[in-house]
This record gives structure tokens, sequence and C-alpha cells, in this order.
């Protein structure tokens, strides 16, 4: 898992998973396949959740669209060669990017687009 993410929110993800695991008896049984970052995002394989574990992973998954990679403060942009998320204190110079709230309002556009094409 990248640092920022790591330092922001990676010792709650695992807390709030191992504890959903002990309830539902995987713990000892429940493993990560990978761990990475994919098209600005947290990717967390595994070998499988039921609903509320999966959820618990989405929410992170979200979260680190809008966290910083590097250092974990707020992200205020989206690289657009190797799609990341950065604060204005990360943001590599001379890379293209976007600010959070175009890259989300693009995405949100894009998906509401599908969703129409798939009901009518």
């Amino acid at each position: 898992m990248p640092d920022g993410w790591r330092e922001a929110f990676g010792t709650q993800l695992c807390e709030e998973l191992r504890e959903h695991l002990e309830k539902t008896g995987r713990l000892h049984s429940f493993y990560f396949t990978q761990i990475k970052e994919k098209y600005g995002m947290l990717r967390l394989y595994n070998n499988g959740l039921d609903r509320a574990g999966d959820l618990i992973l989405s929410k992170y998954a979200r979260l680190s669209k809008k966290t910083c990679i590097c250092c974990g403060k707020p992200a205020t942009h989206i690289t657009l060669g190797w799609i990341s998320p950065y604060c204005d204190d990360c943001l590599p110079d001379g890379e293209r990017s976007v600010t959070i709230e175009y890259w989300n309002a693009e995405i949100e556009d894009d998906t509401e687009s599908e969703e129409a094409k798939t009901i009518d």
C-alpha cells in the first residue's frame, strides 16, 4: 500500500476489517491476494468476503481517491499519465493533472451515462 494511504487510513482499515473478520469467524482463513494502487485508487484483492466485508474495503477504496498517495493529506489533484491523487505539496513538477473536483465530476458523469444506457 502506498505510504500516504498507509499513513492516512491503513491502521484504521486493518482494525475495522479485523473486527469484522473476528465477528464472522474468518480471521484465520482470510487473506489478501494483492494490495495495489490502480487508476488512482486502492485495490484490495482477497480470497472472498461477505457483503459487509466488501463494504468496508469499498469505503477505503473510495477514500483513497481523495487522499494523497505520498503523504496522506487530502488530495487536490489527479495526475493524468499514471493516474494518482496528490496534494499541492506532493504533486510532481511538470505532471499533467486536473483538480479532484473536475476528476470526480467527470467520473460521475460517465457513470451516470453508463447507468442510463443500461436502463434504456
